[in-house]
């Protein structure tokens, strides 16, 4: 104790207590102790708080003799409290000096002048402090430790990391400071050779500059930059490297310099580019061979139906049907690795148009009555009325997808089972349809894999099938493609029902009607005639149409005292005797039949209604069963309705031909047109004049289609004019085309022949219906008048009078009379380009009169010519082209 070495302290200690509070606040507002306090950050409040006001109770004790002088818990607190902020033994004295200074201070304000008793502070303070010392030492001792520890740590990191990465580092300047020898043998530069430079040394040509600015900008706001980059060695070869790329600071948070360390990838890079240019050659290879297999293939199947329809003998019919079966198999295999490929390389698109949902769908449908008939499989669907008539989305991949579901639903079912199509819109935006089939179903293992390419069943009934396992995978992309999804459900051996999602939008603009007028038959009273008590599934499907339509259905079991409007029956579970009853009995009725069949051809008052059953169907069944007309008419002058659409039109058309099939269309629907030779003057004609729709030609003289559609929509944004729906209608249908065309600016894409019902719904898409509608009766072809193309069916596809086919066909000669002399002399002088013109201004003309031997032969040589391939026997081609143009005439 020292209690005895300080009497005057001792005597004097009460003044000191009562004075604690204004002692420890001198000490902390001493200039010196102060400035260390803020240096390291401490707030002075908190320090007195914490720390001041316990060292001088400290103090106290051990003037009382009541504590050991040397070990004051509450500094060793207090240097804990400093470990991390480096402190110094001299900073760490001027703030325990000044509690000293305090209590000294105090002495001389109050008046105590006492030599002895400010000796006495000294000493307990040196003695104090001596202690406090000696804790300092030993927290830097710890700390040495410590540090001495992870600098050991830091050591092996950096030994391993030089080991295994490339290292390097910059100034602020980014001149390189240090590289490892790593990084020297990466790039073959000494370290004398990149000392003192910057990273550009080795920056490859192919690294974008805007790499490197957001890197410097990253690392300058003091985050982590990583990325791959691609350098070059000294000898000119490159390397890929991923870096990481970070700051270095010091204590005060100030960027010093900055590290990159990396790790060669140029393997692992040049192995995935590999892997990538392997599959783009392996899709591109696939894509080529799908084309190149099934252009012939065409051929093989059409000249296969053409000897089928010249009446061959039932063996040789047999092996025609074999051939067809087996080809029709093989095109649908190249098909599904055509899309699949187009799949993989990205090629696919995805074509949101409108369209009327229950017109495609029952077209699908109906393609698969026939091989469902060859199973005695019956075809159950129900298309909800309810669903909106316009739809905006990609009709054909819908029939894509609908398609293989209900082609492996049949493929799959045995002989006499059934496959059901629902399709719904549960919510608003949603198209559900689904496809259930009775067939062998699927285990729940191989349910997670039918969707994987190249995948089947492992059930060994399906090999019997064949197949490329495609079907489904692609299935799944497209509705991915569309946003959708599809969802198998099944039980081995019990059949399995796939659901195929999607979202679609009802087209506001478009013509939403009522497909199925049932106004007229509510007031009938409509009998079902069962034999039996039992109700088939037929019947059950019947229901669920009239119950959406509100009809009442009356069961009647026989045609005694029947007083029925209408009479529906299931004419599979009619006896003869019925079937003599309902002949004869002559009441309207509709024959429910498993498929077509001529049982009622003859009989005026019984309409066949066949599988699949949808709502166009089953009206029109209804009327041909009650004798009406569309118009509600008992009697309607046979003919088709022709739309009229308001509308003003800009054609772009070099070929004199096509012009005059053009303005023949538009007069019939209607439309008010100008018709130019090309480009140049659409646009020239354009900018006076206001249209509603152009519909352009792309390989036109002066300017091409592509260039006047760039050129106009350039036009409409700079005047800020509303923007003219722009529809090419071209002969340029190859791969690619399309797409290229869309992206310049088209808004539709047309191709050649003409189709009359895709033009029309390019109409519908664009313009106003006028809403008036004409009857068109056409005449009947003067047979024999014009050889060597199908008159007839000219007449109906084109929706021509006799007059205007014989008119066209007389301008469509005579271009030729002119255009075939040009391309001799083109192909004899060897100019390229010019065949290439003529042979697709032929294959444009021919095209649209549906001459397919002269359009395949004008593709022949204006590909060939657009190639410049000196291989071609132009002179050949030309020749056949010009036989068979010389078989088509006009007879006078």
């Amino acid at each position: 104790m020292v209690t005895d070495r300080i009497p005057h302290l001792s005597s004097t200690l009460t003044l000191f207590v009562d004075a604690k509070e204004e002692i420890v606040k001198q000490w902390v507002e001493y200039p010196s102790p102060h400035e260390v306090l803020l240096h390291h950050g401490i707030d002075t409040e908190t320090f007195r708080e914490l720390f001041a006001g316990s060292v001088f109770d400290y103090f106290i004790e051990v003037i009382r003799g009541t504590q050991e002088i040397g070990d004051c818990p509450v500094m060793a607190t207090f240097l804990n409290f400093l470990k991390d902020r480096d402190v110094t033994s001299a900073e760490l004295f001027v703030i325990c000096s000044h509690f000293r200074k305090a209590m000294i201070d105090f002495t001389y304000i109050n008046g105590i002048d006492n030599r002895e008793l400010i000796d006495e502070i000294s000493s307990v303070f040196d003695l104090n402090f001596a202690g406090v010392l000696k804790m300092y030492s030993e927290r830097i001792y710890e700390k040495e430790l410590e540090l001495e520890e992870s600098v050991k740590l830091l050591n092996e990191y950096k030994r391993a990391i030089d080991e295994s990465a490339l290292v390097s580092k910059t100034d602020l300047n980014g001149i390189m400071t240090y590289v490892n020898d790593n990084l020297v043998n990466a790039c073959g530069y000494s370290h004398d050779e990149v000392l003192g430079r910057t990273h550009n040394v080795m920056r490859h040509p192919d690294m974008p500059s805007r790499f490197f600015k957001v890197m410097w900008e990253t690392i300058q706001q003091k985050k982590v930059f990583k990325g791959t980059i691609k350098n070059r060695k000294k000898n000119g070869d490159y390397f890929y490297v991923d870096a990481t790329v970070l700051p270095i600071t010091d204590a005060q948070e100030n960027i010093t310099e900055y590290i990159s360390i990396s790790y060669e990838v140029t393997k692992l890079v040049d192995a995935r580019q590999q892997a990538v240019d392997a599959g783009q050659a392996k899709d591109y290879f696939l894509s080529n061979m799908s084309h190149e297999i099934r252009t012939p293939l065409n051929a093989i199947l059409g000249f296969v139906s053409i000897l089928i329809d010249e009446q061959p003998t039932s063996k040789q019919r047999k092996y025609l049907d074999i051939v067809q079966k087996s080809g029709e198999n093989l095109l649908s295999i190249i098909n599904d690795i055509l899309d699949f490929s187009k799949l993989r390389s990205g090629e696919f698109t995805i074509e949101a148009r409108p369209f009327i949902l229950h017109e495609e769908l029952s077209q699908t449908l109906e393609l698969f009555a026939a091989s469902a008939n060859e199973k005695d499989i019956t075809l159950l669907s129900f298309i909800d009325p309810k669903i909106p008539y316009n739809l905006i989305a990609d009709p054909l991949r819908i029939k894509q997808i609908i398609a293989n579901l209900l082609s492996n639903a049949i493929k799959f079912t045995p002989f006499g089972g059934k496959v059901e199509v629902e399709v719904t819109c549960p919510v608003e935006g949603e198209l559900v349809i689904s496809v259930h089939d009775s067939g062998v179903g699927i285990s729940s293992e191989d349910q997670q894999k039918i969707f994987n390419a190249f995948a089947q069943t492992q059930n060994s009934s399906t090999y019997l099938y064949g197949g490329t396992g495609l079907g489904l995978s692609i299935c799944m992309q497209l509705a991915e493609h569309m946003g959708g999804s599809i969802d198998v459900a099944s039980v081995d051996g019990a059949g399995s029902t796939f659901t195929l999602s999607l979202p679609v939008t009802v087209n506001e603009d478009g013509c939403n009607i009522d497909i199925f007028d049932a106004e007229a038959f509510k007031k009938l009273h409509v009998g079902l005639l069962q034999p039996g008590e039992e109700e088939s599934q037929k019947v059950t499907l019947l229901r669920r149409y009239w119950d959406v339509f509100n009809l009442n259905v009356e069961v009647i079991h026989t045609l005694d005292k029947c007083d029925c409007d209408l009479i529906f029956f299931i004419d599979s579970e009619m006896d003869d005797l019925l079937r003599q009853g309902l002949i004869h009995q002559q009441t309207p009725a509709i024959a429910i039949m498993d498929y077509l069949k001529e049982t009622y051809d003859s009989v005026s008052h019984i309409a066949a209604l066949h599988f699949p059953i949808y709502c166009a169907k089953l009206y029109n069944a209804f009327l041909e069963a009650m004798q009406i007309s569309p118009s509600g008419e008992k009697t309607a002058e046979k003919g088709q309705m022709q739309r009229q659409f308001d509308a003003r039109m800009l054609v772009a058309e070099d070929n004199v031909a096509n012009q005059e099939l053009i303005k023949i269309i538009l007069h019939r629907y209607g439309i008010d047109h100008v018709v130019v030779p090309d480009g140049f003057e659409a646009l020239n004609l354009y900018k006076r004049s206001r249209f509603d729709m152009i519909l352009m030609d792309e390989q036109m003289p002066r300017m091409n289609g592509i260039d006047a559609t760039k050129q106009i929509i350039l036009y409409e944004d700079k005047h800020n004019i509303t923007h003219t729906p722009i529809v090419a209608l071209t002969a340029n249908v190859i791969k690619g085309a399309k797409e290229r065309g869309l992206s310049a600016g088209y808004d539709a894409f047309l191709g050649k022949p003409i189709v009359i019902r895709e033009l029309e719904k390019v109409f519908e898409q664009f313009l106003d219906e006028s809403g008036e509608r004409h009857i068109l009766v056409p005449d009947e072809a003067d047979k024999g008048r014009i050889h060597g193309v199908d008159e007839a069916k000219l007449i109906k596809e084109l929706m021509l009078e006799p007059e205007q086919l014989l008119m066209l066909m007389e301008v469509f000669l005579a271009k030729m009379e002119k255009t075939v002399p040009q391309l001799e002399r083109a192909i004899d002088n060897g100019v390229f380009e010019e065949v290439a013109k003529l042979a697709h201004s032929i294959k444009g003309s021919s095209a649209n009169f549906r001459i397919k031997t002269v359009q395949n032969l004008a593709k022949c040589i204006e590909e060939a010519a657009m190639h410049s391939d000196e291989s071609c026997d132009f002179k050949k081609l030309f020749e056949a082209l010009k036989v068979e143009l010389e078989n088509i005439y006009i007879e006078d």
